[in-house]
């Protein structure tokens, strides 16, 4: 089994403009102006809000196919689901530039992945270029106890 971790993005204007209003709002909490402090730090939460989100998102891929969990929810893919594979370079006027991983099923439905680790090996494991890895093989846990 394949493990990919979402990669933190500084690109684009949305984490400076929370940055700057995270900073205003703990001035503004700090100087006593408590109303504008809390807008500030409203403001600044909600503008890191998806690059927090793209970073806290990973994608496992296995012999039947992949398993992408994010904060919002977990969906599952099977190869015989994927119709095409694609390596993309996403530019958003927010959040940057990076590489993903576009995979579009045989519903028409497309699937964007990114931004993770190693993009390229992704792309070719989930193309069938590359077979996916298979884990070692664990004796039987004899004593009751997980191995975790």
């Amino acid at each position: 089994m394949a493990h990919f971790r979402g990669t933190l993005r500084f690109g684009g204007y949305l984490p400076y403009i929370g940055s700057l209003a995270l900073i205003a709002g703990v001035a503004g909490v700090v100087t006593g102006a408590l109303l504008n402090g809390l807008y500030g730090l409203a403001v600044g939460v909600l503008a890191w809000s998806p690059s927090v989100l793209a970073w806290r998102h990973e994608v496992e891929v296995h012999q039947q196919g992949f398993v992408w969990r994010r904060p919002t929810g977990t969906r599952s893919f099977r190869y015989a689901e994927i119709r095409g594979v694609q390596r993309t370079r996403v530019s958003s006027f927010l959040l940057g530039t990076y590489d993903a991983v576009t995979v579009t099923l045989l519903s028409g439905h497309e699937v964007l992945v990114g931004p993770v680790q190693d993009t390229p090996r992704l792309a070719r494991l989930l193309a069938g270029a590359e077979p996916a890895p298979v884990p070692a093989w664990q004796p039987p846990d004899t004593t009751g106890r997980s191995a975790r």
